[in-house]
């Protein structure tokens, strides 16, 4: 996967021509982390013990006036534990995506590489020793037809492989290894400079790495469905709604209503508001207009069939000259439409960052920052005897800017648990660490 990740930014890096380049920007970082907790194994039977995180970070952005954009952020570490109960663990995040729109064609493309890590187990609550790798590759090619100055005819082919690492799958888990093929056509008009709808047709195909033995069904989706775009400087909002069809390979059948919405409001130069709601059968491909971004859903690989998704969201940014601010919630229901398994989650995000460059002899990059976060998970389902977990984490962090590219934190963190409304592996734990970050190059060519 990292592989092929390079390949395509080398190939788009090549295709660029510097002399059209507008800006590109990149940064790195080298952290070390060492962490005592009272219940280092985050299980009911409790053992106090150290772990030591080494790792790296970068980030690559370009951004091509006339033809390319390109974004590359990646994060790769080793957890050293010391007890003997817990193996050593690798934590990795990627991201590289390459969108190529000339202004001389019709046509455009875009790729996406991803690596990311769910719960091995998602019924448990300990999060030591319990991640696997999900790795996708996404591409997509699009073309248009202008009919007239305000209307046009969009084609869209989307190829998805999403693939599961086999050797960290449990014995009672379904490998939801997949490939998926669409195609898309669509009417587009638009109203005025800022509003166009558009009528929209697509057709799926799924395919599993395994079989129906392995209790996994290949299925066929159709979708149609209306949209409303509103992009304005301050407010971008698009809604879909329509209907949506599902057939598997045992010929079973099931229609849906399909719909999202999704708004992202400036409403200040220091305040941002996101909402999102939305209803569909098995979306991979998620995209947000008012980020501009997308991504690929990791968590439907524990759902070896096609899958109905509810999920909503409102995020709330703030930022001042003392203070920057962080509230999330976020609601997902994913559920199986072949067998019982259903899995509900709800969870509440605050995060405050306090600056502390008043203070006397304090550099500027000095804060504090309060975090707490609460996930509640509620499963119906045959595969487990679990049916409720809550996770609370508090955490208190200084960040103090040593130098220009070298800074060190305290970090103090209470985690309470329980599964089945009962008790179960809380923690407290003290880290101190460090990071050598130096500021990168910001450049512009003209």
């Amino acid at each position: 996967m990292l592989i092929r990740t390079c390949i395509i930014v080398l190939l788009a890096l090549t295709c660029i021509d510097a002399r059209r380049v507008h800006a590109a920007e990149y940064s790195y970082s080298v952290f070390s982390d060492l962490t005592y907790s009272n219940n280092i194994t985050r299980r009911v039977q409790e053992e106090s013990g150290t772990a030591l995180t080494n790792g790296a970070s970068a980030n690559y952005s370009v951004v091509a006036l006339e033809e390319w954009e390109l974004d590359f952020a990646a994060s790769f570490s080793n957890i050293d534990y010391s007890s003997d109960n817990l193996r050593r663990e690798k934590r990795k995040s990627l991201m590289g995506s390459a969108f190529y729109l000339p202004r001389s064609s019709n046509f455009s493309l875009f790729l996406l590489e991803s690596i990311s890590q769910v719960p091995q187990n998602r019924f448990s609550i300990q999060d030591v020793n319990n991640v696997r790798d999900v790795e996708s590759t996404t591409i997509q090619p699009a073309y248009f037809f202008n009919l007239s100055p305000t209307d046009r005819i969009n084609l869209e082919a989307t190829y998805i492989d999403l693939t599961n690492d086999q050797d960290d799958l449990l014995v009672s888990s379904i490998d939801g290894s997949r490939v998926t093929e669409q195609g898309s056509i669509g009417y587009q008009r638009q109203i005025n400079p800022l509003n166009r709808v558009s009528f929209i047709g697509e057709s799926e195909q799924t395919t599993f790495d395994a079989g129906i033995d392995d209790g996994v069904l290949d299925f066929d989706q159709e979708d149609v469905f209306l949209r409303w775009e509103y992009i304005s400087i301050s407010t971008q909002l698009q809604i879909d709604y329509g209907r949506s069809k599902l057939s598997n390979e045992l010929e079973q059948t099931e229609e849906s209503d399909l719909y999202s919405f999704l708004l992202t409001r400036q409403l200040s130069a220091a305040k941002t508001l996101s909402l999102t709601s939305s209803k569909g059968f098995n979306n991979l491909l998620r995209s947000n207009i008012g980020a501009g971004t997308a991504f690929v859903d990791d968590e439907l690989s524990d759902f070896g069939t096609a899958s109905e998704v509810k999920d909503s969201s409102l995020n709330y940014s703030s930022t001042g000259l003392l203070f920057e601010s962080l509230v999330s919630l976020t609601y997902k229901k994913i559920g199986s439409t072949v067998i019982l398994n259903t899995q509900r989650r709800m969870a509440l995000g605050l995060s405050t960052t306090y600056y502390l460059f008043t203070a006397s002899n304090t550099p500027l990059d000095s804060n504090l920052t309060f975090d707490y976060s609460l996930s509640k998970n509620e499963f119906d389902t045959d595969l487990s005897s679990v049916n409720r977990n809550d996770v609370e984490l508090i955490a208190i962090t200084y960040n103090h800017g040593y130098a220009s590219a070298f800074a060190y934190y305290v970090r103090l963190e209470q985690r309470n648990t329980s599964q089945n409304n009962r008790e179960s592996g809380d923690s407290t734990s003290i880290s101190v660490g460090f990071s050598y970050a130096p500021l990168g190059r910001d450049f512009r060519m003209r």
